[in-house]
């Protein structure tokens, strides 16, 4: 076989094994992952560790990031931890470029051999993995070495020299291949193992090979540019925290690069060649330079990378919505105080629940804006148990009961308001059905209010008139169904069907505001903690000062 042959051959085994190593590899700790990003404190040190360990496992940053982007949207991990483990996953995924430096020639044959037939005869999908991740490597190796046997005789070719010596041979135009190389393999790793190879088979000579990888920490950012199309907010910020990781990778190793080639301070090349006299060697400890360094200068500095991240990607009104206001782990610790936040957090979502509809119909996004409202009623599921599980006192316990039962009413109402949503968009298409559209907005517009004054100032009068109002036959919701019912004979079966749809709703959505007024009478008779300052019926506001003070 010619010499190019080998070198696609060599290619295509390397392009396999790399592919065997990172699927199964995400196979095996994919949910570990998770559930470890779940349980963290959000400690520095812990997230740095968590970050390389599955750097090292998993061998993707931008896989490691795409799954945070995922927990923290449904706020299962801290954005700031999530950034913390992005910073470090970049530091473990060099873990692979060392394996490269070590001599297994020996045993490749069997390691292909041996883990090819795990693979197919295993039949427990962790240990199946097991063997994927070793034929993986296996043929990375492989790979790896038909590339440089066959590289060895081409770098003597005179043509190939004199290519060489026009690109590569100028550090800035490495640096540039090097990111060219990245875009195009989509991992950085990968691309610093290839440069690894054909320098040992002398394509690159030290200068040039630490140029090439110092470009593939950037070349990844292509691809996220692509994957991150759709992103938005926080979400956004997580990946753009990644690129920045890499954009300062590479600023800080160009300029320690002509810092010591054109000034000639001892710094990362005299390092290297001081550890180790082996080229392989030596560019893998660049490698490991090149995301150590920008890791620990941006954990010192996080909080100004997140402030500015925020700053151009602003999180959306759907995260802030989402996002706990009044909740908050450390107020566990005194359950009257935790009750008092909890009662806030429900109005909070209650007023969500409210924003849903405006006075010509559903707000824009509502879907979105009802996705929002599930995660923020997660979290406060989430305190109520963790406030349960503390065996409190029976009073206590009776009084997080009541509010329970009131969290269980709103999501209710979340649930019949976002149907009433879909179905007034229905209605749109209707221009006879407005009329009485417009008179059940109305009603359950002016119902909810009623509610979110009444849990937010927890006072009899409030209360007793959302009941009134919401009862079964009050005049305020008999009314809209009989005028419902006298417009439907005008209208074609399928809007007739829809607007029967809209009261069934609004008549629901009255039955679920009646319970809660009822049980909201009996929040209001509970001792709140007066030393709190939280309670607002103590402190007499009205719905509309408590507004202003929760946007304060």
């Amino acid at each position: 076989m010619d010499i190019f042959g080998l070198l696609i051959l060599g290619l295509g085994l390397f392009f396999l094994g790399m592919r065997l190593v990172g699927e199964n590899l995400r196979r095996m700790t994919g949910p570990s992952f998770r559930s470890l990003m779940a349980r963290t404190t959000g400690s520095p040190v812990e997230a740095g560790v968590l970050g390389l360990v599955f750097g090292a496992l998993m061998q993707s940053a931008t896989a490691v990031t795409f799954i945070l982007v995922s927990m923290v949207s449904s706020g299962l991990v801290a954005k700031r931890a999530a950034l913390r483990v992005i910073a470090w996953t970049n530091v473990g995924l060099t873990a692979l470029a060392f394996i490269v430096t070590l001599n297994i020639h020996p045993i490749v044959a069997y390691l292909v051999g041996l883990s090819a037939v795990g693979a197919s005869l295993l039949r427990k999908p962790t240990q199946r993995a097991f063997a994927g991740v070793l034929l993986g490597i296996g043929l990375i190796f492989f790979g790896l070495e038909t590339m440089g046997g066959s590289a060895r005789p081409l770098v003597e070719t005179p043509w190939f020299r004199d290519l060489l010596h026009q690109t590569v041979d100028s550090p800035a135009v490495a640096f540039l291949v090097g990111i060219a190389v990245a875009a195009v393999l989509q991992s950085n790793t990968a691309s610093t193992m290839l440069i690894i190879t054909l320098a040992d088979a002398g394509a690159f000579h030290l200068d040039s090979a630490l140029m090439l990888i110092y470009g593939t920490n950037l070349g990844a950012i292509v691809l996220r540019l692509l994957l991150a199309a759709e992103l938005r907010g926080t979400s956004l910020q997580l990946v753009r925290f990644e690129d920045l990781f890499c954009l300062v990778g590479g600023a800080i190793m160009v300029a320690l690069f002509y810092t010591e080639t054109l000034l000639g301070v001892p710094l990362v090349r005299a390092a290297i060649t001081w550890i180790s006299p082996d080229l392989k060697t030596q560019l893998a400890l660049a490698f490991l330079l090149s995301n150590l360094l920008p890791a620990v200068a941006i954990s010192m500095f996080q909080g100004r990378c997140q402030a500015l991240l925020a700053w151009f990607w602003p999180a959306t009104e759907e995260e802030e919505e989402a996002r706990p206001k009044f909740i908050k782990p450390q107020a566990l610790a005194d359950p009257d105080t935790a009750m008092d936040l909890l009662q806030r957090e429900i109005a909070r979502l209650l007023r969500g629940v409210r924003g849903l509809l405006t006075d010509t119909g559903p707000v824009k996004g509502a879907t979105m804006h009802v996705e929002a409202l599930g995660q923020l009623a997660e979290s406060i599921d989430g305190f109520a148990m963790q406030l349960a599980a503390q065996a409190p006192e029976p009073a206590t316990a009776h009084r997080l009961n009541l509010l329970r039962e009131e969290f269980a009413l709103v999501r209710y109402l979340k649930e019949t308001t976002h149907q009433l949503c879909q179905t007034l968009i229905a209605l749109e298409q209707h221009p006879a059905a407005q009329p009485a559209v417009g008179r059940l907005l109305g009603t359950v517009t002016q119902l909810l209010d009623q509610a979110v004054r009444a849990m937010s100032v927890l006072v009899p009068k409030a209360v007793d008139a959302l009941r009134q109002d919401a009862k079964y036959r009050s005049t305020l919701v008999v009314s809209v169904q009989e005028y419902c019912w006298d417009q439907r004979e005008s209208l074609d079966p399928p809007c007739r069907a829809a607007l029967m749809q809209a009261v069934d709703d609004v008549r629901m959505i009255a039955g679920f505001l009646h319970h809660l007024a009822k049980l909201l009478a009996d929040v209001a008779a509970q001792p709140t903690n007066d030393s709190s300052g939280i309670g607002l019926a103590h402190l007499g506001l009205t719905a509309g000062q408590a507004a202003d003070k929760e946007k304060g």
